[in-house]
């Protein structure tokens, strides 16, 4: 019987008959070992491997021990794991994620020796990636359409818990495209203009795990409304004129707050003219014919200041004396929104318009 001790007695025989037994032998084990097993399973997780073996033939006595070995990224000595039988499977925690690891098995019953190792698994763990960090989005462009962007997002990414890197997913305001998760760029084009959008970014290795999104909120912009005609009156004090229907026009991707109208005595110094809010006071130094522009500003594509065209009201400081014209002209570059208005400021008994 295969596992078991035997020991032995002599009895010789001849015409007379046989002899006493002789003293019992020293007890000899009779038993043979599993045949060498087949290559394990490994499968990597978060910081560790999942090791998984089949039972090799066997016509010795029942296995009652498995031994799993495993030999680290450095090499050295295996460090073994035993696991009794009938269990067939192993998970060994603590290991680093995207080092390669060696695993063999081997079977032990009551034989004197175990079976021969099997041959060599390699694996490696692997896990989520690092969340990516430092996300930003801007408006980079536009294709005609200002109430879309052509939107750069930039990231850095961490680690990728494993082997390698995936895929990233970026999405900003519901345009959506997959780049290498390493790129640390990505452009999306035809994106909704918006204030206080979503922007987001989800990393994956090469194992398929994925990060958790990095979301960050920014405004898409491009080139701000003209402002609707605002009005020049006339207060009785010499060069003085009041702006009334003043306000900030929200669209492409702009808010109210993001706006900032400005006025300047010159078109060319409009968009870094003086914030002027409605009902506020102009001086335009005296009596004498002067333009003044409106400007409504926002930081649009690639953080830049953009305006519109000025517009220009006629417009004199005695309220009877107004004239409103309205001279709209879109400019095609994305830069500052303006309006300029014209102010006649004469004394009211010099002028031939005067009533």
């Amino acid at each position: 019987m295969n596992g078991a001790k035997h020991s032995f007695t002599v009895v010789a025989h001849n015409e007379a008959g046989d002899s006493d037994p002789s003293a019992p032998s020293a007890e000899v084990l009779i038993d043979m070992a599993p045949e060498q097993m087949a290559a394990p399973t490994v499968t990597g997780e978060d910081g560790a491997l999942n090791v998984s073996w089949t039972a090799p033939h066997n016509e010795g006595s029942a296995i009652h021990t498995y031994t799993v070995f495993l030999t680290g990224p450095g090499g050295g000595q295996p460090i073994p794991y035993p696991v009794s039988a009938p269990q067939t499977s192993l998970r060994i925690p603590g290991l680093e994620n995207g080092k390669m690891y060696t695993v063999t098995v081997q079977a032990q019953n009551k034989a004197e020796t175990p079976s021969p190792a099997s041959s060599p698994t390699e694996g490696y763990p692997h896990g989520k990636p690092d969340q990516a960090t430092g996300v930003s989005a801007v408006a980079t462009g536009s294709a005609g359409d200002p109430n879309e962007a052509t939107v750069e997002v930039t990231w850095t990414p961490g680690s990728p818990n494993g082997k390698g890197w995936g895929l990233a997913t970026v999405s900003v305001n519901g345009v959506e495209v997959k780049v290498a998760s390493d790129a640390r760029t990505a452009t999306l084009s035809g994106v909704p203009t918006g204030s206080n959008v979503s922007a987001s970014v989800t990393l994956s290795n090469s194992d398929g795990d994925t990060s958790a999104p990095a979301t960050t909120y920014v405004s898409i912009a491009t080139v701000p409304l003209p402002i609707d005609r605002p009005t020049l009156q006339g207060n009785g004090t010499r060069g003085q004129l009041v702006v009334s229907n003043l306000r900030p026009k929200e669209g492409h991707g702009f808010s109210a707050a993001e706006l900032t109208v400005r006025y300047s005595l010159t078109r060319g110094g409009c968009a870094d003219g003086t914030p002027i809010y409605n009902g506020e006071g102009i001086d335009v130094g005296g009596w004498q014919e002067r333009e003044v522009f409106f400007c409504q500003s926002g930081r649009g594509l690639k953080g830049m200041r953009s305006r519109r065209t000025p517009f220009l009201p006629l417009a004199s400081p005695r309220p009877s004396q107004i004239r409103s014209p309205f001279v709209s002209r879109m400019s095609a570059a994305l830069l500052p929104s303006c309006a300029g208005i014209r102010s006649v400021p004469t004394p009211p008994c010099r002028v031939s318009r005067c009533t």
